[in-house]
């Protein structure tokens, strides 16, 4: 077939920076990617735009839904005004070219460098460029971060959120010089002052709310007193420098303040080995740890408990009529998970019947029907093509009762291969089976986090109702 009658894929980038640049508009580049294929008798297929998107990677919906009609074999070139508007990454560039565009038989060009892969010349030349469409964006990422960097040192605040207690000094280089607030300032120096008094973070907050009004998000305490910007400093790459601002509390108050936050977060430790993967079977929310009494004393104990019902977390409330109010004990609820991780180790048989179940997940049925109605739709074709081959159907008849079920046949296939392109995959046994032979050794001499990453890798979820638990395992099929 004449390659000029065939459908082809336009590409249009503009990253953010460059929405203003003469050229690099998406009107203006997809103005001259129409003409060109208008005048060589292309038909655009499809023109796909990516707007304010970066060139670093291949996250982009424009560009994945080029990837997708390429694969598909629905286009046979796929054109662009410039080659770093593809990406300016020459592994993503040579992955597209090598992995995608050319298995396909799909060529790609570009008007600006003036090249085609339909070409061996074409493709040298794509390496070549790529190589230095990377360097660029290396080049000027390098240069951003030293600049960054440079004015950082300087003691300049450049970054373009404002903390709570400041504003931008109005002078001449007020963009990048912070000055106190008048009122935010003072209540800054007051929640220095109460949590330094004594009192915990949930109560500072009530506190300074109850007085100024509410004008400290929940949460919040905590990060106002850790950043170092209120003693005077800016801070980049975890680094504390002195900056050019003014401090809103001395050095000395601000030590002691966050000596006092972390003394406190190691009696109060928030997490727990199932933080973030125990749900509560009434309404669906997280459990969080509570803890009663400090560490040492004959009442101290921590519980897991649903955020629904503790409304420690206004976000984290699912619904607050939860029946389920319930206190879990960590070290009971832990210890009842550990235990049944245990009883999987010896039990691969029940491994390999939930690895089963894979092949029964939502899609197989419908894959299942789809795939029942391809053949008959290709029995149907088969049967007018045999007619007509025997003199029984002229060829407008046959093209008539053809077309309708060939558009039928292209529907359901892509239907088919896009429902078993998502299917999920079940993970092999023997990665299962060598994560719970880590598990124990790790469970009595790994660290803290070691212990949490190694249960989060086998259970999914955890759901605990009124006493009962339910185990989800990382594996299972939902």
């Amino acid at each position: 077939m004449d390659e000029k009658i065939c459908p082809v894929d336009i590409y249009i980038r503009v990253s953010t920076t460059e929405q203003a640049e003469q050229g690099y508009s998406v009107v203006e580049q997809e103005r001259k990617l129409r003409a060109f294929c208008e005048a060589m008798g292309y038909q655009v297929h499809r023109a796909a735009i990516d707007p304010g998107f970066s060139g670093a990677n291949l996250d982009r919906p424009g560009i994945q839904e080029v990837i997708s009609d390429v694969k598909k074999g629905k286009v046979r070139r796929v054109i662009v005004w410039k080659l770093d508007r593809l990406s300016r990454s020459q592994r993503d560039t040579m992955a597209l070219l090598e992995d995608v565009f050319l298995p396909a038989g799909v060529a790609f060009q570009s008007l600006e460098e003036s090249f085609d892969t339909g070409t061996p010349i074409g493709r040298c030349m794509v390496g070549v460029l790529s190589a230095f469409a990377q360097m660029e964006r290396e080049t000027i990422k390098a240069r951003t971060m030293m600049g960054k960097e440079a004015a950082v040192k300087s003691g300049r605040f450049i970054f373009p959120r404002v903390p709570f207690g400041y504003k931008r000094d109005p002078g001449p280089d007020g963009k990048n010089v912070l000055t106190p607030d008048p009122f935010e300032s003072v209540i800054v120096k007051d929640i220095y002052q109460l949590y330094r008094q004594g009192l915990s973070l949930a109560a500072v907050w009530k506190r300074i709310n109850a007085k100024y009004g509410h004008v400290i998000a929940d949460g919040t305490i905590g990060q106002i007193i850790g950043n170092p910007v209120y003693k005077g400093c800016v801070r980049i790459h975890g680094q504390a420098m002195p900056g050019r601002h003014e401090a809103i509390v001395s050095e000395e108050d601000w030590e002691a303040a966050n000596a006092r936050m972390k003394t406190n977060r190691s009696f109060y430790p928030s997490s727990g080995l199932l933080t973030g993967i125990v749900y509560c079977g009434d309404c669906g929310a997280r459990l969080g740890i509570k803890a009663q009494g400090r560490p040492g004393q004959t009442f101290y104990k921590r519980s897991y408990v649903c955020y629904s019902v503790s409304r420690s977390n206004k976000r984290m409330i699912a619904r607050a009529d939860c029946q389920n109010r319930q206190r879990y004990l960590e070290q009971e609820l832990d210890a009842i998970v550990m235990k049944r991780v245990g009883e999987l180790r010896t039990d691969p048989e029940a491994i390999r019947e939930m690895l089963e179940e894979w092949e029964l997940d939502d899609g197989q049925e419908e894959a299942a029907a789809i795939s029942s109605e391809l053949d008959q739709v290709e029995k149907q074709i088969k049967r007018i093509l045999d007619l007509y081959q025997a003199g029984g159907l002229d060829l407008d008849e046959a093209k008539d009762r053809l077309n309708p079920l060939k558009d039928k046949q292209a529907a359901l296939s892509d239907s088919l291969e896009e429902i078993l392109a998502n299917r999920p995959k079940a993970p092999p046994l023997e990665e299962i089976m060598e994560s719970l032979k880590d598990f124990s050794s790790l469970m009595e001499g790994g660290s803290f986090e070691e212990r949490r990453i190694a249960i989060h890798s086998l259970v999914d979820k955890v759901i605990v109702n009124n006493g009962e638990v339910t185990i989800k395992w990382s594996f299972e099929c939902e």
